[in-house]
């Protein structure tokens, strides 16, 4: 009798234990992403757009495709391959189309998500371009870069751009 007990006992907590799992998926704990290291988030190429405040329209609209890069210690050097759209001045209308290399350089600061750079250098055959002073924020999700540069001083130039595909 007492092996029909041990036998009877034995069946019961296997038939618990099989229920146990079948009634209960595993849970499965997700893994947080690894953190990653915010000057990946600028370190690339960037297509932009820059106007003047206020100009409307009508007014300076340049394209622009940046390629910044970022090292360990968040300093930024890169180029900004710079193209005339529009010009308000009938005397630049044969420029339009035209390009020119900014050279910049500057930091970024990975807590507040802030770019500063400044261009430093230029090549531009066909005087379509200048060096600014750009003051600019990039987004959290690292895939807009917006702000404003300096204009010759009075800070109205206004940068939109998104991360090249």
């Amino acid at each position: 009798m007492q092996n029909k007990l041990t036998i009877f006992l034995s069946l019961l907590v296997f038939t618990a234990v099989a229920c146990q799992f079948s009634a209960q998926p595993p849970t499965l704990t997700p893994v947080p992403p690894p953190t990653a290291n915010p000057s990946l988030l600028l370190d690339g190429i960037w297509l932009l757009e820059w106007t003047i405040e206020g100009e409307g329209p009508d007014g300076y609209l340049y394209t622009g495709e940046a390629t910044l890069n970022v090292n360990d210690a968040y300093e930024i050097d890169g180029q900004i391959v710079w193209t005339m759209v529009r010009t308000p001045f009938v005397d630049e209308q044969t420029k339009t189309g035209l390009s020119g290399v900014e050279y910049v350089r500057g930091t970024f600061n990975p807590d507040t998500f802030e770019v500063d750079f400044t261009g430093y250098k230029r090549e531009d055959p066909n005087k379509v371009i200048g060096t600014d002073h750009y003051k600019l924020t990039l987004s959290a999700d690292g895939t807009q870069l917006n702000g404003r540069t300096e204009n010759y001083g009075d800070w109205k130039g206004l940068i939109a751009g998104v991360r090249k595909p």
